[in-house]
């Protein structure tokens, strides 16, 4: 099992500042974001299940307080969801890449 930590600190600009959400008026935090590629996913395969395990995965990010437990599977499968999405900037789904990446180099 891998823990995901610190899902509540805010995502930073290469230049090191900090990304706001969509009303300006908080800074993006990891878990924000995650749930929001969880929420949008489109699956390039209609029928494969993804949407479903999106669903899942982001209903368990909600509930979750500052760390969130993961098989290996499904770091694996929410990696792929950040690589494929196509609503936030690069920098966004870098930072996301970079983040849940940590945590598969401890697994190994």
């Amino acid at each position: 099992m891998i823990i995901l930590t610190k899902l509540n600190d805010p995502i930073r600009t290469i230049k090191g500042g900090f990304i706001k959400d969509l009303a300006g008026t908080e800074n993006l935090s990891y878990k924000s974001a995650l749930i929001s590629i969880c929420e949008m996913y489109r699956p390039q395969l209609p029928g494969s299940g993804q949407q479903l395990k999106a669903y899942d995965l982001g209903i368990r990010i909600q509930k979750a307080k500052d760390n969130l437990e993961l098989s290996e599977e499904e770091l694996q499968i929410l990696k792929d969801f950040v690589k494929n999405s196509q609503i936030f900037f690069a920098v966004i789904i870098g930072r996301l890449n970079e983040y849940l990446e940590k945590f598969e180099t401890k697994t190994k």
